[in-house]
Order: structure tokens, then C-alpha cells, then sequence
């Protein structure tokens, strides 16, 4: 998709508040539309434009306006924000999030490789995906970091929509973490077995697994926190809270 735009719900500067980064100053970029529909999505207004999609959110009765949460950007203001970021354009860290980043991959390299004509600001770059989509051209940068988060069922999503093997291998880089959404409200072991299931088809090893307690208040982070430890040691895998809900509590651009 070859276009001189990238269409943006919002962008903001905050602290990286989840995985290997958490506390890292970082200028995010949320981008809209997603082809997946999580029950529990804590960013339902860059996806969830008609009735249909708002029926398949657990908190979401009316659709958003898309005119009203989308945003047309030109790619050279993309830019500029990035050199702009921070009080003196001191943040190097820049998250792509959405939505699913991916669904605007041409657009969004473009940006990048823009940023990384001046490689003195030594910017690095994280896509946060969930790994339905092959990366293609991204895989070029040295600088591009993915931070792939593979939905399990209890997340809504058909298995056929949610499950893109192939395109789970091509992230498979040392580039790469997987992190993988987990709750108290499903069974434990059946989610164990799924995230062990994938990790095996897609060949990722146990250190480049996270676990992530879902929740939207410092309250539901700490039980999950508690409750998800021994099963992260007992794996070898990592685990990680939701910092911006510590410092923020849920609230939107943080």
C-alpha cells in the first residue's frame, strides 16, 4: 500500500509501561483499524466503528465515530513528531501500537526509514502486533524491535483469525518478545497448554516469552502478578505488569 499517509487515532508521551522496555520514555503512535476483536481490548475506539464490532466488546454498547478517532497524518508530520518529541526532542524510544500496526506496514516503514536518515538520533523502534500479519520489510531494520502479543481464546477471536503461524516464525527474531495476555477469569492450565502449543509450532523459546496479567486497575495487575509468578518460573518465562496503570489507572493516552 504505496501512500504519503498513515491513519492515527492518537499519539502521546509517556513511559513504556509493559515488557523488557517498562519505564523507558517513549513517544507512542496509535494507529487504527485492527482485524482481530478482543473481548477485553483496552483500545476499542481505534476498531470498533458499527454495532457488530461493539457487540463483541465486553464494556462497549455504542460504536465510536471514526471521524471523530481516526486521523488521516501526513507522513512527513509522522516525522516531525518524532524529532519532536520530548521537551528538546530528547525521546529516542518511538512505540507503534494500535489497533494492528501492521495493517499500515508500507506507510508506517516509510516513517521509519525517514527517522533513520539521521542516525545520530539513534531511535529505536517498537511495533506492538499481534502477529497475525507477516512483517515484511520491517525485518530490514536493525533498529525495529517487536513486541508480538499472540491472542489465546479467551481473548474472542476465532483460532483461524487469531493464529498466523507462519507469520509468528517470520517475528521469530532476536529482536522480538512474545507477549501473551493471561487471566483469572479463564483456566489457567488451558492457557498454559495454548501458549505452549504456539510456542512449539512457531519454535520460540522460553526467555523471549512474557505473561501479562489482564486488567484495568493496580489492583487486578498485582493479583495477576501474584497468581502468574510461579507458572513464569515454573516455564522459564518472564513476567510483566501494566505500569501505566500503576502510575495513570486506566485512562486513555498514558
Amino acid at each position: 500500500m504505496n501512500r504519503s499517509w498513515l491513519l492515527v487515532s492518537e499519539t502521546f508521551e509517556t513511559l513504556q509501561g509493559e515488557g523488557p522496555r517498562t519505564g523507558v520514555p517513549s513517544l507512542f503512535i496509535r494507529l487504527g483499524g485492527c482485524n482481530l476483536h478482543c473481548e477485553w481490548c483496552d483500545t476499542p475506539y481505534t476498531w470498533a466503528f458499527d454495532q457488530r464490532h461493539a457487540d463483541m466488546h465486553n464494556s462497549t454498547a455504542v460504536p465510536y465515530d471514526p471521524t471523530k478517532e481516526l486521523h488521516r497524518i501526513p507522513l512527513y508530520t509522522v516525522v516531525g513528531r518524532i524529532f519532536a518529541s520530548g521537551s528538546m526532542g530528547n525521546i529516542r524510544n518511538i512505540v507503534f501500537t494500535g489497533g494492528e500496526p501492521l495493517l499500515q506496514l508500507t506507510p508506517m516503514a516509510a516513517v521509519i526509514s525517514a527517522a533513520n536518515e539521521y542516525p545520530k538520533q539513534n531511535y529505536t523502534f517498537e511495533i506492538e502486533t499481534a502477529g497475525t500479519i507477516r512483517p515484511g520489510e520491517l525485518l530490514n531494520f536493525e533498529n525495529v524491535y517487536f513486541n508480538v502479543s499472540p491472542k489465546l481464546g479467551h481473548s474472542g477471536n476465532e483460532i483461524e483469525l487469531r493464529r498466523n503461524i507462519s507469520a509468528l516464525r517470520d517475528l521469530q527474531v532476536g529482536r522480538t518478545v512474545f507477549k501473551f495476555v493471561v487471566t483469572l477469569h479463564e483456566d489457567p492450565q488451558d492457557q498454559r497448554n495454548e501458549i505452549a502449543e504456539i510456542c512449539e509450532e512457531a519454535d520460540i523459546p522460553a526467555h523471549q516469552v512474557w505473561l501479562m496479567p489482564c486488567g484495568t486497575t493496580e489492583s487486578e495487575i498485582n493479583e495477576g502478578l501474584r497468581y502468574w509468578a510461579p507458572w513464569a518460573i515454573k516455564n522459564g518465562w518472564n513476567l510483566t505488569g501494566r505500569q501505566q496503570i500503576t502510575i495513570w489507572g486506566d485512562t486513555r493516552g498514558t
